[in-house]
């Protein structure tokens, strides 16, 4: 896959990205967002350079593969892995453990598991993406920082300032990036709950169309133009309590009254935020919503990572070593060149999860793709 000088993401003349500087170009990414934020440029940039970076180790491995067969084979071992991070890595910390078992989330430990169901329709059902899968919202932080390599000095860039601009990891063919994304793999994201910081809430693209405009109003008009039904609603849809009175809500209660008639009207996404969740993550009805939403990614998907059908399965040897090898933070630390991190990514540095090098880190076994008919 093509990259501009520095390996960065290829960029295109025009484009609709906010260029600060007379050098600034648009990012050309696989969506049209990847520069509302840098950190989400960044996220798709990591995985621009795996890709690369693991083509190249394939082709060396068997050169008799065409330039096809080689980018068709590097797709379907990221695919695997995407998955298994999503599944095992990340969602138990966003819905509780308690939701992955009732959904069957968690991959088998070793081996293969047909779990594909042909009735299962895999589709995103349309209150999911409008409501619960924007709990991510109120984790935004209002910076977009760089952290150095002391992994104490701070260099503050606020929120508002870089929004749809691609300024920030572009500058001097991308001199900043491995501060940038040691300050995203360490710092803590802010916690879900229904506050949003001002960048987002009151500043949001406020240089392209000032003086700004709201998040969280945003994804409120989006849930009622779209028809999403009432929070109430889904919550007898997940088998909990349908709330009766204002006061269900506790310390919230006298707020809501203010603005809905009844508890019938209050919004999924906001009531969806108001809930406490175990562990930092979403309340019962968001995990609810979540939970269905990933069983269904998982057993509707016909070409599932784990499947042993023969047309498209990975060897035994192979999957293994995907389940056991797989670490974002060993990409992350790779691909953006940092000499630590911890191994587990998505938590921040502890006692049970410090700062290591980044060789220490497992990385999945190559030369089972070993093709003996090259030879």
């Amino acid at each position: 896959m093509r990259t501009d000088p520095g390996n960065l993401l290829p960029t295109i003349d025009g484009g609709a990205c906010l260029k600060l500087k007379t050098e600034n170009r648009c990012p050309f990414a696989g969506d049209g967002r990847s520069t509302e934020a840098p950190n989400l440029s960044l996220n798709h940039l990591v995985f621009v350079r795996y890709h690369n970076r693991l083509s190249t180790q394939l082709y060396k491995l068997n050169p008799c593969w065409s330039n096809e067969m080689v980018f068709q084979e590097t797709r379907r071992i990221i695919i695997a892995q995407v998955q298994h991070i999503t599944y095992n890595h990340f969602l138990p910390l966003v819905v509780d453990r308690k939701t992955m078992q009732r959904f069957k989330l968690f991959s088998k430990k070793r081996g293969f598991n047909d779990v594909y169901d042909k009735k299962v329709d895999a589709s995103s059902f349309n209150s999911f993406g409008i409501a619960p899968w924007r709990y991510g919202h109120s984790q935004i932080m209002a910076e977009q920082s760089e952290l150095k390599d002391d992994f104490k000095t701070i260099v503050t860039h606020k929120l508002e300032d870089n929004l749809e601009s691609p300024d920030l990891w572009q500058t001097n063919f991308g001199e900043r990036i491995e501060d940038l994304t040691r300050w995203l793999a360490t710092k803590p994201a802010q916690k879900i709950d229904s506050f949003l910081v001002d960048g987002a809430r009151d500043k949001l693209f406020f240089i392209k169309t000032p003086p700004g405009t709201d998040l969280y109003a945003l994804n409120i008009q989006r849930g009622r133009d779209q028809g999403v039904p009432a929070y109430n609603e889904w919550r007898k849809f997940c088998g909990l309590r349908k709330f009766r009175s204002f006061e269900d809500f506790g310390e919230f209660g006298s707020k809501l009254a203010k603005v809905y008639k009844t508890v019938k009207d209050v919004d999924l996404f906001i009531g969806g935020l108001l809930e406490r969740g175990e562990d930092g993550g979403v309340g019962p009805t968001f995990a609810c919503l979540i939970g269905t939403q990933f069983f269904r990614f998982k057993v509707g998907d016909r070409f599932w990572y784990e499947s042993s059908d023969p047309d498209f399965a990975f060897t035994k040897g192979q999957l293994n070593s995907i389940k056991s090898a797989t670490l974002l933070s060993q990409i992350w630390c790779t691909e953006f060149g940092q000499n630590k991190i911890q191994k587990d990514i998505f938590q921040i540095p502890c006692k049970n999860n410090k700062l290591r090098d980044c060789k220490d880190l497992p990385e999945i076994d190559l030369t089972l793709w070993k093709d003996n008919n090259c030879m």
